[in-house]
């Protein structure tokens, strides 16, 4: 009776290890994606509340999960996030990113989620109207930024005028409010959702060139077509223009890139 006694106590203490066991074996890891991101980039990427939110960040977080992985955003400002992304500090950049041939060279991108024009922001009272009102005024842009290269390199044609360059676009736009800038350079989405609700400011013109908008990677770095394909059956079964229309309140143009399945690598011209 005893060895049966002895015998049964061994196996419960055996069967009690291997069920601790096994409930307690850690689950491995999750797969994390570091995504340099310029936040208080409205709408793209900006803090609300306490949680960063905007177009891109639900881009690359739907993306991360349907790749079975999880975003860890980096804010950086605009200037250090190729800098950051060559050297491998994080695996991709998401920051209204426009593609151009100079940065081709130095990255891949995904295919383009957004098509976007240059936008020139002053007060509703200003006199400047249009590009032959540039001259002589003051105008800021992100340092970094295609805004502040456009503003450069269109000096000898609508100058010559002072550019003052800022880490963030709402620091450029409270000067315009304030009168220590004539205007801001910056795409036409990002004025046109911050002055919903500033009657005092207005877009007073735009530039004729467009430009696209795509998620960087490192040279070579398979991680580019994994992540494309994903953002290409965002395309397709309708998420991406869901969110255009959450963001933007409005369908897309016809064939726009929100949309638009690119069957050859897109090419900019400049």
């Amino acid at each position: 009776m005893q060895r049966k006694m002895t015998t049964l106590l061994i196996v419960v203490f055996t069967l009690g290890l291997f069920f601790s066991g096994y409930g307690s074996t850690p689950c491995a890891a999750a797969r994390v994606i570091k995504v340099a991101m310029n936040v208080g980039n409205i709408p793209w990427v900006y803090n609300e509340g306490g949680t960063i939110t905007g177009f891109e960040v639900e881009l690359v977080k739907e993306a991360a999960k349907r790749m079975d992985a999880e975003i860890q955003i980096e804010n950086v400002q605009f200037a250090g996030i190729f800098p950051g992304l060559l050297a491998g500090k994080w695996d991709i950049a998401a920051s209204s990113i426009f593609i151009r041939k100079d940065r081709m060279e130095m990255m891949d991108f995904a295919d383009p989620y957004f098509q976007s024009d240059q936008g020139f922001l002053t007060r509703k009272d200003s006199p400047i109207k249009s590009f032959a009102d540039m001259k002589g005024r003051t105008w800021g842009a992100e340092v970094g930024s295609s805004n502040d290269r456009w503003l450069r390199e269109n000096m000898a044609q609508y100058g010559p005028y002072t550019v003052k360059t800022y880490d963030r676009l709402d620091d450029a736009l409270m000067d315009v409010q304030t009168g220590r800038l004539d205007g801001a350079a910056s795409p036409s989405p990002n004025i046109l959702y911050r002055i919903r609700n500033k009657p005092d400011l207005v877009l007073a013109f735009r530039s004729p060139t467009k430009a696209m908008q795509a998620v960087a990677f490192r040279k070579g770095d398979p991680l580019c077509m994994e992540f494309n394909k994903v953002q290409n059956d965002m395309k397709k079964d309708g998420t991406l223009l869901a969110m255009y229309k959450k963001w933007f309140g409005q369908d897309p143009p016809p064939d726009c890139p929100t949309v638009k399945i690119f069957t050859q690598p897109y090419l900019p011209e400049n």
